[in-house]
């Protein structure tokens, strides 16, 4: 009679397995661990993918405060929510960024940083908690003050970098870069 081993690719497995599929549990002899291992991310590089950051230091969350603030550095001329979600909308159809970016709620040091309160305000009023869709309706209330969109590949990044060189020098408002 051939009996099946379980094996692990062409191996046997590290543990010992029951014989019969009615007991296949790892037991631990009703002992504390002995050994315990804590595992801590590095902040220092991303493991995967290109990291940007985009955040409105001091904002308070409210569409009102928003439109101020953006009014107050000649970024936008809307006067209402509408307005400005429309503004924003066209914005994010320019930005060089792909439809659709996995985000992650770990900063790290070589995290790309953008400036530009509009256009972080364009990318946060599209970004949920897991990712940035370019085609989502903006939404200003209730969102994220602070996210990393991670970009699959450097050249994304290097895109969406020159996009913000050449927006600093713009002098449309609503191509304007850093401030």
């Amino acid at each position: 009679m051939n009996q099946h081993q379980p094996t692990v690719g062409s191996r046997p497995p590290d543990v010992d397995t029951a014989r019969d599929s009615s007991s296949r549990w790892l037991h631990n002899f009703g002992m504390a661990p002995q050994t315990e291992l804590i595992v801590s991310a590095s902040s220092s590089k991303r493991t995967c993918g290109y990291g940007i950051r985009f955040q409105i230091p001091r904002w308070n969350g409210s569409a009102g405060s928003l439109i101020n603030r953006l009014r107050h550095k000649k970024l936008t001329s809307a006067d209402n929510l509408d307005e400005l979600q429309s503004e924003l909308d066209a914005l994010s159809h320019q930005l060089e960024l792909p439809p659709a970016v996995v985000v992650s709620s770990r900063k790290s040091k070589t995290d790309f940083i953008c400036e530009c309160p509009l256009v972080c305000a364009a990318v946060l009023s599209k970004t949920g908690h897991n990712v940035y869709l370019r085609n989502k309706h903006p939404r200003i209330e209730g969102i994220c003050k602070s996210v990393v969109l991670v970009l699959p590949e450097k050249s994304d990044l290097d895109r969406f970098r020159n996009y913000m060189a050449e927006a600093s020098h713009s002098s449309s408002p609503a191509r304007k870069g850093p401030s």
